[in-house]
């Protein structure tokens, strides 16, 4: 094994709707490799829990040093992070929630994951204060980094658009966790109990924000009658009044946030399940679907393109007649629409794969002209 010394800012693992799963998922991946490129020093904020199987792994090194507020956070990033990185003799730092440390580093490779450019492409849908300082940090980021990660080519072709060098850029597939693959009927009994669920339901899974088009299928199903009702589940996010003041009054069950350990489940007893998002860096909750078995109708963008290839049925994000007329459609009986559970679709993600690609676009293309 190379003796290459690799830091990973794992911070934003408390993010547990967004790139916190992402985090967790290359770790574990990570810690299913039995012949590992780098030696990996993990920093993980302080309250939490390392996992045995990350601690079991010779080639992880896990530090609880980090804060977890998100403002201490931006501030130990900036200034506290370079400085333990170079003393730890890290040859290069991942940063894998958009923002690396903009000065300090020195000669430690920077390697910045971005998820997507909401912040550039849909900035009315992220709050003022938010939106301030991703122009600042994560622009700051990309052009300070040795290589930037995307989870869909799509990205990566919008970051190309913006005169970022290509061979700079690499896409780099998310993963669906084992467990998503075998749920059990007493599983979906016990989910289905514990959040007071019908027996038949449709399902959507997010932040409850702008940019995941809630009122488009809300619109959808004030129009429709006879089918199972919609369930939401999800964080609330930002700007959200008007959407949840639509949900209350449309009395929709919203189950807030659901634990990562129900999740398999919830998925697996949905009779189908919908993402119309206007705009996504990844379809993580449609392959998530998909690995539980569950029918998938998704809006039509190329992050959904990517993960759902001719697996699912696509819509336009903003016609809810047309989601009207396909949910409609999927519940009767004489449909002929080609929308069936697609596992084996699924299977073509995994967060060990994922964490093999990480390692070979970082062995191949981190160090430019050095000798491993």
């Amino acid at each position: 094994m190379p003796n290459f010394r690799v830091a990973i800012n794992a911070l934003s693992i408390v993010n547990r709707s967004g790139t916190g799963r992402v985090v967790e998922g290359l770790l574990d991946g990570l810690s299913l490799l039995e012949s590992p490129q780098f030696q990996y020093d993990v920093l993980l904020p302080k309250p939490y829990p390392v996992k045995q199987t990350w601690s079991a792994a010779a080639h992880l090194s896990c530090y609880s040093i980090g804060p977890s507020s998100t403002i201490a956070r931006i501030a130990w990033e900036q200034t506290v992070l370079p400085l333990w990185v170079r003393h730890k003799k890290c040859s290069v730092l991942h940063s894998p929630a958009f923002i690396a440390p903009v000065y300090g580093l020195g000669k430690v490779r920077s390697v910045v994951t971005i998820h997507d450019l909401t912040f550039l492409k849909f900035p009315e849908t992220i709050r003022f204060g938010r939106k301030t300082y991703f122009h600042w940090a994560v622009l700051s980021s990309m052009e300070k980094s040795h290589l930037l990660l995307t989870d869909c080519e799509s990205v990566r072709n919008e970051l190309i658009c913006l005169g970022i060098p290509c061979e700079k850029i690499f896409s780099l597939p998310l993963g669906v966790d084992e467990r998503f693959f075998s749920v059990s009927p007493e599983e979906i009994s016990r989910v289905r109990a514990k959040y007071s669920l019908p027996e038949s339901y449709c399902l959507t899974v997010g932040t409850v924000e702008p940019r995941k088009n809630l009122k488009t299928i809300l619109a959808a199903f004030r129009s429709i009658s006879d089918v199972p009702p919609l369930v939401i589940a999800g964080r609330l996010g930002w700007k959200y009044d008007s959407v949840f003041s639509e949900i209350k009054h449309g009395d929709v069950p919203f189950l807030d946030y659901v634990d990562d350990a129900d999740l398999p489940a919830l998925y697996a007893g949905a009779s189908l399940y919908l993402a119309p998002s206007l705009y996504e860096g990844f379809g993580l909750t449609v392959l998530e679907a998909m690995a539980a078995g569950c029918p998938v109708i998704a809006s039509d963008i190329p992050a959904h393109r990517e993960t759902g290839a001719d697996y699912i049925q696509y819509l336009p994000p903003a016609d809810s007649v047309s989601w009207a007329s396909a949910i409609s459609s999927f519940f009767n009986p004489q449909s002929a629409i080609p929308n069936s559970p697609s596992p084996s679709r699924a299977r073509q993600f995994s967060w060990r794969q994922h964490a093999i690609n990480f390692e070979r676009i970082i062995l191949n293309h981190a160090f430019p002209g050095d000798s491993l």
